[in-house]
């Protein structure tokens, strides 16, 4: 039951969160069925289930990162402009 977990989605702002919504909404659905499963309980299940939330930290971080320097930027754009 375990299987890879692709990179973090990103691009030109604004399109990033398209990409990295859908595999947020991705990871949390697979977590869930995890956390639910048989094998939940193994080494292999709980492994695979902490990956998971890494990813989905990572994943959360990396939005969050992107809000604070887009609204940072916005403030130092309007400040000079």
């Amino acid at each position: 039951m375990v299987s890879a977990i692709g990179g973090i989605g990103s691009g030109p702002s604004g399109t990033h969160s398209v990409g990295t919504d859908h595999e947020l909404q991705q990871l949390k659905k697979k977590l869930a069925e995890c956390v639910n499963c048989a094998s939940a309980a193994t080494p292999q299940g709980r492994a695979e289930i902490a990956e998971i939330s890494t990813r989905i930290t990572a994943i959360k971080d990396h939005q969050r990162t992107e809000k604070a320097v887009d609204g940072t930027l916005g403030t130092q754009l309007n400040v000079y402009a």
